[in-house]
């Protein structure tokens, strides 16, 4: 019987294996595998709660503690739009308070109230129209602000200077009205235009708008004050032409 000797250690295997080259292993197959005994934190790599800190408080939740307080939550602050800022209100608090003038508007409309009844045929009947026709068109200055202001999308201000200033523009035009200036004939074509220029002047330095608001704040008064004198000529004609009587038997 032959003798079997074994195989040295460094012998290369003989099977089915034999002969093929040997095939390094992917590196999936190296991060999948399990870690070696006696492996750290620093070879291992970073963990999940590795970016939290240590010391942090994870048992309140500051919203959840601001619903049950009643308390609205902290929002975050964010940079003004410039389409939603608050705007100067219509009628800006400058040149004098509302007293002052009410005093000046008052002291033109006393004026235009005399020149009236002095150049006018009957004292006393043109002195009360004119009272009137002040207070009234201060009245549709007013209505003639809100118009302005709403178009132009502006707060409207103080109501009192608003009136103030309205009434002096009103009693500037009235004042220069009833003046018998009389240098182109007979008519009121030079009281008419100044007592214009003298309303426009007032409007333009107490209010100080854009030139299309001071437009759509001066046509606003004119319609009004259109408006005010169809209505009166209306109510005049009426007056002085009566319907005819209807006979009893027809």
């Amino acid at each position: 019987m032959a003798n079997i000797n074994p195989l040295p250690d460094d012998a290369e295997p003989l099977g089915v294996d034999a002969g093929q080259p040997d095939i390094p292993p992917s590196p999936a197959a190296k991060t999948s595998r399990a870690p070696a005994p006696g492996a750290t934190e620093s070879t291992l790599g970073p963990k999940l709660l590795d970016a939290f800190d240590d010391d942090a408080d994870f048992s309140q939740d500051p919203e959840v503690e601001a619903a049950r307080k009643g308390k609205p939550a902290k929002t975050p602050k964010s940079d003004p739009d410039p389409d939603t800022e608050p705007q100067e209100p219509f009628v800006r608090p400058a040149l004098g308070p509302a007293k002052l003038w009410l005093a000046f508007g008052g002291v033109l409309l006393i004026g235009a109230t005399i020149s009236s009844s002095v150049h006018g045929a009957r004292p006393f009947i043109s002195a009360v129209l004119t009272v009137y026709n002040g207070l009234l068109h201060t009245a549709t200055g007013v209505g003639a602000i809100v118009i302005a202001a709403t178009l132009a999308r502006r707060q409207i201000g103080p109501w009192d200077l608003g009136a103030a200033r309205m009434l002096t523009a009103v009693s500037a035009f009235l004042l220069v009205f009833n003046l018998n200036i009389q240098l182109v004939g007979t008519g009121k074509w030079e009281e008419t235009i100044l007592a214009s220029l003298a309303y426009l002047g007032v409007i333009g330095i107490t209010f100080r708008q854009t030139r299309d608001v001071h437009a759509t704040l001066v046509i606003s008064h004119f319609f009004l004050w259109l408006v005010i004198q169809l209505g009166s000529q209306l109510a005049v004609w009426s007056a002085a032409n009566p319907a005819p009587a209807v006979p009893a038997g027809g």
